[in-house]
């Protein structure tokens, strides 16, 4: 599924036109500066929690030292901030009871 999929879904389910759910999905997911909810939370490192979906938050990596896997050399990596989603229990519990993938829902429908 891509973008253009969940734009045509969203303008289905919820009686929009495409280019409102365009808007819609931008404002919640936007990257672009002054643009998207869940960025601009991240750009505050605070956590945005949607119930019984997940969090979405930031994350301090520290600095450290490795070994380039070709060469041998030791390589030293810069410490950063990292985004991350951890779904909530009830998301990782559909997800994981889940069946076989489409053939199941096609059978089903059948």
């Amino acid at each position: 599924m891509n973008t253009a999929d969940v734009v045509r879904l969203l303008a289905e389910q919820c009686g929009l036109s495409e280019d409102k759910a365009v808007e819609v999905l931008d404002a919640l997911f936007g990257t672009e500066p002054g643009k998207g909810i869940i960025a601009s939370v991240l750009d505050d490192e605070a956590r945005l929690t949607f119930q019984g979906f997940g969090t979405f938050g930031v994350k301090g990596r520290s600095a450290r030292t490795t070994t380039h896997q070709v060469t041998g050399e030791t390589v030293t990596i810069s410490a950063k901030k990292v985004a991350y989603f951890k779904p909530a229990r009830p998301l990782r519990a559909r997800v994981a009871h889940r069946s076989a993938p489409a053939e199941v829902e096609e059978s089903a429908l059948g």
